[in-house]
């Protein structure tokens, strides 16, 4: 009799401990899960050549697919969200494995768009390299040399030099709003301004800007800047690509170099051609072989520059 009393005075210790038991395993387990995740350092990587198809892929889905990119009406927002998905799926852990970070731009009529940022892991604590990119076009052009081409040509370099570990930090930067005169211009680069100072960590060393754009008018790139310093740096002797030494660009230049100066950065411009004007149509595609190779010597720089 008393041995039945025993069992059933553990029947209630039995029926409340195991339920508090596989809570408690639970919770652990996934704290230990997430601290697992945390400590690693990076999704897996994939390196990609650089193919004339692949890149030519790239520039239809941005002028096509996503269509017009700009805030001047709703075909032009719906473009702009598009091709912000698209990049930030082609930097992501399902191609080429970066961990891409986000941040909003200052809203048009309640709605903003990101700008997408992926880190090049590794780097010690050299200068920061900045490559930037505007994935939006001005109202009523065709959005293909400004700057579809730039986009395109700054997704592939990255894939291709996703394993290289570089010895100075490095960032692919993409922004919404660079090329549309309606845009928050100026509130973009701002905002911008903040995650260059907030990744040099209050440093005075924040780096230098290279604008992408363009990079469908030749094969070979062409190097531009306000600063000569910058502009020697761009073009020394170690590159793995050449790089023509253009001349010091004049202060009336319009292009989106001339834009970003407002960093209070040295900045650079790499492209093919010259900037679009104002009355180009800009709805020729390039010669997929030609926006290729400028892809390639693009990577062949870069690795050159963080090796």
């Amino acid at each position: 009799m008393s041995a039945t009393r025993k069992r059933v005075k553990w029947i209630p210790v039995i029926l409340v401990g195991l339920p508090v038991w596989l809570v408690a395993s639970t919770l652990v387990g996934l704290w230990l899960w997430h601290q697992g995740s945390d400590e690693a350092e990076e999704p897996a990587k994939f390196s990609t050549s650089i193919e004339a198809g692949s890149v030519a892929s790239d520039l239809r889905k941005l002028v096509d697919l996503a269509g017009p990119r700009h805030t001047a009406d709703d075909d032009g927002r719906l473009g702009l969200t598009r091709a912000a998905a698209m990049i930030e799926g082609a930097l992501g852990p399902s191609n080429a494995g970066y961990r891409v970070r986000t941040v909003a731009a200052p809203p048009v009529d309640g709605k903003s768009w990101p700008l997408i940022v992926a880190r090049l892991p590794g780097g010690g604590q050299g200068e920061p390299l900045w490559l930037v990119t505007g994935y939006d076009q001005r109202p009523g052009g065709g959005g293909v040399e400004a700057n579809a081409t730039g986009v395109a040509a700054l997704l592939a370099a990255a894939g291709e030099v996703a394993l290289v570990e570089p010895r100075r930090p490095v960032y692919f930067a993409f922004l919404p709003h660079l090329y549309d005169p309606r845009a928050p211009v100026t509130g973009t680069l701002e905002d911008f301004k903040r995650l260059i100072d907030g990744e040099s960590e209050g440093g005075s060393d924040r780096g230098t800007v290279v604008v992408i754009e363009s990079m469908g008018g030749a094969r070979s790139l062409v190097a531009s800047s306000r600063s000569s310093a910058a502009l020697a740096a761009a073009t020394a002797d170690g590159a793995a690509a050449p790089v023509e030494f253009a001349a010091v660009a004049p202060e009336g230049a319009r292009d989106v170099a001339a834009t970003l100066v407002a960093l209070e950065l040295p900045v650079v411009r790499l492209a093919t051609r010259a900037a679009v004007a104002a009355d180009e149509a800009d709805e020729e595609f390039p010669d997929p072989e030609a926006h290729a190779a400028a892809s390639r010597e693009l990577a062949a720089w870069l690795r050159g520059r963080i090796r």
